[in-house]
């Protein structure tokens, strides 16, 4: 099956745009997680903080 100019840069220009695509996506997917981990983390040191000052109360 023979492809036209057209088609090729069609078809190239597909890819191109699904791969940024699929790089944007996985790079959202990080960040997410690492707010969501600095977030998880500060939760936890200040609960432990608290508990810490309960128990000397």
């Amino acid at each position: 099956m023979a492809y036209g100019a057209h088609e090729h840069y069609y078809i190239k220009n597909l890819f191109n745009t699904i791969s940024l695509l699929g790089i944007g996506a996985i790079s959202l997917v990080v960040a997410g997680v690492s707010i969501l981990n600095v977030m998880m983390m500060s939760t936890v040191e200040r609960t432990k903080e608290c508990d810490a000052c309960d128990r000397h109360v």
